[in-house]
């Protein structure tokens, strides 16, 4: 058994910049911000299992600097953004001097760009993410026509995968490119994606490298002010390699998403199915392969402080039979919320009961976890009690309890005026 007593202090100081120098043009103003956040860390490990602490036993620190120029003259806008982070050890980042921030944005009436650090959405299948590259968007002021955006980059994590080939920070290359037109209306709207992404440049002989084609297409529905209705639908295609010198593996697959949510009053009712077969695959979205499910929610306010809730989620895998067995799984929980406990204005108590529950071949799964938490606010101090109580069962034959519990005070203090 390896045992060890970590003693870690934390120090940060923070400090902002922020200057606005308006032009001899009253519509021209241009604005400078700095921002430095510094951090001390000293670990101190001690104990027979010392050896085996990941913590570095020294003194360490982190140093984030950003700086931000904005300019504004008329209808036309222009912003560029850079940041540093400074480090001392390879735990927190394997490179002591790292560029984390490299964006430059223009924009007037009806079209805005950006290169550098760039995040385009599209929607959940087909884009949410960062990449380092250009972006084009195209909006109709008067929103009568059709909105277009444009994306092409490499989805680097890191600037320094550009130039640096150390293996500790080093990535596959992933470019991207995507389309999209949308329309917003005002009881439906609805848009049309296309992601295409080429992976190269194995970091080992055995990763996976990806090209990929998706096309997806959304909508939403508002035929009253209580109903919404909305989806997504696509489809991708392309092929893989496992391996250096293996030879390419085609894949292409189905993801469907459709959901009901009415709002009336103090009543919420959500109905949300879902289905996404073994072989889709987005990289730049984000999706559960091989997968059906279905949550339903619903949730009433009794009183002004008095508020409860049921969800029910089912979902299996094993959709092609691929698999030598499948697994379904329903996770039922019930819930109640009251607000101002004892007559303390603060106070909130939060009870709920969950069920994770399995079915695989001849076995089960049921697990049951009662959950209670507290917030209240005691003079400058908050508070939050948090205790959870859970009962394992798997086959009938091996069952076990768990408690958690965990209590946390913080306080808040402002000084001076935040402009």
């Amino acid at each position: 058994m390896r045992v060890f007593v970590c003693l870690m202090l934390a120090l940060s100081m923070a400090a902002h910049l922020s200057l606005v120098a308006p032009a001899t043009d009253p519509a021209t103003t241009v604005e400078v911000r700095w921002s430095n956040q510094f951090t001390v860390t000293v670990n101190e490990v001690t104990g027979p299992g010392a050896a085996w602490s990941s913590l570095p036993i020294r003194t360490n620190f982190f140093d984030v600097y950003q700086y931000e120029f904005k300019k504004t003259w008329g209808d036309r806008k222009f912003s560029f953004g850079t940041g540093v982070n400074l480090s001392s050890s390879k735990t927190t980042d394997p490179k002591s001097l790292v560029l984390s921030r490299l964006e430059l944005q223009y924009s007037l009436p009806g079209h805005a760009w950006a290169i550098g650090d760039t995040m385009a959405s599209f929607s959940p299948y087909a884009l949410s993410g960062s990449a380092k590259g250009l972006t084009y968007q195209y909006t109709d002021p008067k929103r009568k026509s059709a909105d277009i955006s444009l994306v092409y980059g490499i989805a680097y994590p890191r600037w320094d995968n550009f130039w640096d080939s150390d293996t500790a920070t080093r990535s596959i290359q992933r470019k991207v490119s995507g389309a999209r037109i949308s329309k917003a209306g005002k009881k439906f709207d609805w848009g049309f994606s296309a992601v295409r992404t080429e992976d190269s440049g194995r970091i080992t002989p055995y990763d996976y490298l990806y090209d990929n084609l998706l096309f997806a297409a959304d909508w939403e529905m508002r035929p009253d002010e209580f109903w919404t209705f909305n989806g997504e639908h696509s489809r991708s295609s392309g092929s893989y390699t496992k391996e250096e010198g293996a030879v390419a593996e085609g894949m292409q697959g189905w993801a469907h998403r459709i959901s009901a949510v009415r709002a009336a009053g103090r009543q919420r009712f959500s109905l949300e199915w879902e289905e996404v077969t073994p072989q889709y695959t987005t990289l730049m979205g984000s999706a559960t392969v091989d997968r059906e499910r279905v949550k339903l929610g619903y949730r009433d306010r009794l009183s002004r402080n008095v508020t409860w809730r049921f969800t029910n989620l089912w979902f299996r895998d094993n959709l092609d039979g691929q698999k030598y067995y499948g697994t379904q799984t329903w996770q039922p929980e019930l819930g109640i919320s009251i607000g101002r406990m004892f007559k303390r204005e603060y106070a909130v108590l939060d009870l709920a009961h969950r069920v994770n529950a399995q079915t695989y071949l001849d076995g089960y799964v049921r697990d049951h976890t009662t959950v209670l938490g507290y917030r209240d606010r005691f003079g400058a101090v908050d508070a939050e009690l948090n205790a959870e109580l859970s009962a394992y069962d798997t086959y009938g034959m091996y069952r076990s309890y768990e408690l958690m519990h965990n209590l946390t005070l913080s306080t808040t203090s402002t000084r001076g005026k935040a402009s």
